[in-house]
């Protein structure tokens, strides 16, 4: 949902950058829009009447303030940052291995300390073991993951019998398929 969004942002940034330049074009502008402003509350007649000079350049300094407080936040504000991608279990700290717009099928592939982009997996078997490892915008068609650590497939087990999985788990006393341990209320 970030990236959709980010992307399409990338597409209309162009277009901002100009807004930017006539906006700070603007702020060249700032002392003479709030002449302008100060000018047209003095033809007001009740204000003027009420407070005559010192309301006039009280209202010409507020909106000069205004028009360069904005300007400056305007400014600060920045480009956006790229979201963090979900699939990630690393910190960004570590380096991994990148494998990018590859086409794997009926292969065994570790998934510890790679990163792989845009590749296609067509009846893989993924192996993990724990370690760090980033996935993005790749082409899945029929996944196996398993690991080589007892541990990992406790956790899993876990998840399973507390029902945060959806799909079957394999292991070596057979397949367990999904459960849920807590029935959901009568309507």
């Amino acid at each position: 949902m970030f990236r959709a969004g980010f992307e399409r942002f990338k597409r209309i940034d162009p277009y901002l950058s100009l807004g930017n330049y006539l906006w700070q074009g603007a702020a060249l502008f700032g002392i003479p829009v709030a002449a302008v402003m100060a000018w047209a509350t003095s033809q007001l007649a009740w204000f003027w009447g009420t407070f005559q000079w010192a309301g006039v350049i009280g209202v010409g300094v507020i909106t000069w303030l205004l028009i360069g407080v904005g300007l400056n936040l305007y400014r600060r504000s920045g480009p956006p940052v790229a979201p963090a991608q979900a699939s990630s279990s690393t910190s960004g700290s570590q380096h991994l291995q990148l494998i990018e717009g590859k086409f794997f099928k009926n292969q065994q592939l570790h998934l510890d300390g790679k990163h792989y982009t845009g590749n296609t997996f067509e009846g893989v078997t993924i192996i993990y073991n724990g370690g760090p490892f980033r996935m993005d915008h790749n082409k899945i068609g029929g996944m196996v993951i398993t690991t080589e650590k007892p541990e990992i497939e406790s956790f899993v087990k876990l998840l399973n019998d507390f029902g945060y999985l959806k799909v079957p788990v394999f292991s070596d006393q057979g397949t367990m398929d999904p459960t849920n341990p807590f029935p959901e209320s009568p309507k």
